[in-house]
């Protein structure tokens, strides 16, 4: 009689426990929430006024003015654009978070988003004496978000030429593995240090001054988180390693489709 006793009672204490931490944890979700759609609601309204100050901007500089007053306006344009952007990655951020950030689930050929991505980064790859290869066999069906897959692989690749030396290589592969449509973004740069490599996906973590080519403009640490975010908003995941032989290799994987038209 006493073993099943202690057996509900025990069960009894557990169900309690549960209720109890459970009561507990309430506040501080409670309190993550209300930061979340603090932080969607105020990304969401500075951009208007930020909007605003640009056009301004652009307006004031049509006008011939000195020398010095081009200057500041050019300046006041360039960190109203590094503000805008850092409003989005928040507003992006806030929306993955709350489960609020529209992502499609359908086929599509993750090659032709490749290619198109890679081409966009052409002309700035050439300016900086890095060479930019897309190596696919043409057709590679994904199932997920054309559009966000650009916006992942235009991160991967801004990360990669950042970091890739006048002279060295980026490379772009394209397969299909183990029933997952994958895309490789290589660089052939000093590669992510031992330390740093578990938190390379972390929110507003900036590893990449450890390796980067001396850029004087912090950055916010954001890209790869929201690319990661995005990756797996759509059934994926995004990988980091060091690649053999130097540099370092970013993974992204989707589930395959049988069709990637549509």
């Amino acid at each position: 009689m006493l073993v099943p006793a202690e057996i509900l009672a025990l069960v009894l204490a557990t169900i309690g426990g549960l209720f109890v931490s459970g009561r507990a944890m309430r506040p501080i979700r409670d309190a993550f929430d209300k930061q979340r759609t603090f932080v969607a609601d105020a990304s969401h309204e500075l951009k208007t006024p930020l909007t605003l100050i640009k056009i301004d901007a652009e307006m004031m500089a049509r006008t011939p003015r000195t020398g010095e007053d081009q200057e500041f306006l050019g300046h006041l344009l360039t960190e109203t654009d590094r503000m805008d952007a850092i409003l989005s990655d928040l507003l992006v951020l806030a929306r993955l978070d709350t489960g609020k950030l529209t992502v499609a689930r359908e086929p599509f050929n993750l090659a032709d988003i490749v290619v198109e991505t890679a081409y966009r980064f052409g002309r700035r790859s050439t300016a900086e004496g890095v060479r930019l290869t897309v190596e696919t066999s043409g057709k590679l069906p994904a199932r997920g978000d054309g559009e966000r897959t650009g916006q992942i692989l235009a991160a991967l690749l801004d990360n990669a030429l950042r970091h890739t030396p006048s002279g060295g290589l980026v490379t772009v592969t394209c397969r299909n593995r183990d029933g997952r449509a994958e895309a490789e973004v290589r660089d052939s740069g000093p590669g992510i240090p031992p330390e740093h490599l578990p938190r390379v996906f972390d929110r507003f973590y900036r590893a990449e001054y450890a390796r980067t080519r001396g850029e004087a403009a912090p950055r916010t640490g954001l890209g790869l988180s929201i690319a990661r975010g995005l990756v797996r908003a759509q059934g994926g995941d995004l990988t980091a390693e060091n690649a053999e032989g130097g540099g370092a290799l970013f993974r992204l994987s989707l589930p395959a489709a049988r069709d990637p038209g549509g």
